[in-house]
């Protein structure tokens, strides 16, 4: 049942798309949630960051180019 409350609170999180203080939040949540000592919960945490990271990077090198198929506006 924990298990099916964190994927879908991920997959909420993930519709979000990158938002990194929410996937913070989630992280540590998990950590409350599944009562992980310290190390475990600092690795869990690094984990978060680095996807959370890479999630914006991945948003942030969308090419503005136009699509094949796509209707162009004539230059004003």
């Amino acid at each position: 049942m924990l298990l099916l409350l964190h994927g879908l609170l991920l997959l909420s999180l993930l519709l979000l798309h990158g938002l990194l203080l929410l996937l913070l939040l989630h992280g540590l949540l998990l950590l409350l949630l599944l009562g992980l000592g310290l190390g475990d919960g600092l690795l869990l945490l690094i984990v978060v960051v680095i996807a959370a990271a890479a999630d914006q990077r991945q948003a942030g090198s969308a090419d503005p180019r136009p699509r094949r198929g796509a209707q162009q506006r004539p230059p004003a």
